[in-house]
């Protein structure tokens, strides 16, 4: 294969389908169908969704390149064998030459189907990698032989490499690093009408915002943002930290809040429309994310694209856009010191022009325009093999 024009050129009978568990509506598997289109490509696109709901994503109506096989999330174990053998079943009638997966689910019941059935390129973008070793050992194993079976592995963030090949073990040669790309012209929507309205919501005027849009869930690290704004309130006496979130946890986030007397400098948020958190992000002073080994992270190209200065962990895609102290602050794992020391020096310095900065990078560095081009670069390096 050679390269023409920035473009591989591409056998027309290319056959690549791309999957993903338990989400009706993608929004890069959108950008695909209309990239695949726009650039006229020549290889066909199958998207497959296994998931409880009809996919609702943004295809033509009627397209018979989107298939979908119910998999209901909360008897996932108990359907896994069902859907396995639906599954299977297609691939063979698809009879594609590259099976492309997204998550766990999928991932285990493709690649082993895709292995039973010789299709010839296995690619899976390791997007849940870290949270069994962190939270359920026992799966580890199942990681490991996704590893295996897998031709390919795509890593999504710097972090998520090297976790690959220190801990699943997975082959050097077989991993490409592609970051996500967000969509940038939807993530930054929003009027002065929606802000000033998302301010008086919220009493957000005279306050220093800092905020978070994440799960309230453990590897989000909340407690650790909220030791944060103990340390922030007697140097900021307005700040004011927005959780934009939901999960297993808010109630017992709101009983440590309570207990540090932090009521008026922290606001649990909840789950807000998806339209509105480009609204909720340029609100902000400031972007805060404390996770812990996040395989990539939205969010922080998501605030980036809006202009809010970032400080993080350097967990997923913060440690790939994030220069330290250049447009951004990368703070220590676990540490609420380290993330108000952040906050602190953001304030002090030109949080404005760091921004701009991160901005720049990030529109580069997280583009859907080079995702699918690196994407369709690896599938046309697969079927030269």
């Amino acid at each position: 294969m050679k390269l023409t024009n920035n473009k591989y050129e591409i056998s027309s009978n290319m056959h690549v389908v791309l999957i993903i568990a338990f989400n009706a509506d993608v929004h890069y598997f959108n950008e695909f169908a209309a990239l695949h289109t726009q650039n006229n490509c020549p290889f066909q696109l199958t998207f497959v969704h296994l998931c409880d709901d009809r996919p609702k994503a943004n295809y033509p109506n009627n397209n018979p390149d989107v298939h979908w096989i119910k998999y209901p999330y909360h008897s996932r174990k108990k359907k896994l064998y069902s859907v396995y053998r639906q599954t299977k079943a297609l691939l063979k009638k698809l009879n594609p030459d590259i099976i492309h997966t997204n998550l766990f689910e999928d991932a285990l019941i493709c690649h082993y189907a895709g292995k039973k059935l010789n299709i010839k390129g296995r690619i899976h973008t390791k997007q849940c990698t870290g949270f069994h070793w962190n939270y359920a050992k026992k799966g580890v194993k199942f990681d490991r032989k996704i590893n295996q079976w897998a031709t390919d592995l795509i890593a999504i963030s710097s972090e998520n490499k090297t976790f690959l090949i220190e801990k699943e073990l997975a082959p050097e040669g077989k991993i490409s690093f592609i970051p996500h790309g967000v969509s940038f012209d939807t993530t930054t929507r929003s009027t002065p009408e929606d802000r000033a309205e998302f301010r008086r919501k919220y009493n957000l005027e005279d306050k220093f915002v800092i905020g978070t849009v994440s799960r309230y869930i453990e590897w989000k690290r909340y407690f650790d943002m909220i030791d944060a704004i103990e340390i922030l309130r007697k140097k900021i006496p307005n700040v004011l930290l927005l959780c934009v979130g939901g999960g297993e946890q808010e109630q017992e986030l709101a009983d440590y809040i309570k207990s540090k007397n932090l009521e008026n400098h922290i606001i649990l948020v909840g789950r807000i429309e998806k339209r509105i958190i480009p609204t909720a992000y340029q609100c902000l002073d400031i972007y805060l994310h404390g996770s812990y080994m996040e395989p990539f992270g939205f969010v922080i190209p998501e605030a980036a694209g809006n202009g809010v200065p970032i400080v993080s962990t350097p967990t997923g895609s913060a440690l790939d856009l994030i220069e330290h102290k250049n447009n951004g602050w990368l703070a220590n794992y676990y540490d609420p010191d380290s993330l108000a020391e952040g906050v602190l020096f953001m304030m002090s310095n030109d949080a404005e022009l760091m921004a701009k900065r991160a901005k720049e990078k990030a529109e580069k560095l997280f583009s859907i325009q080079t995702m699918w081009d690196n994407y369709v670069k690896l599938y046309t390096e697969i079927m030269s093999r």
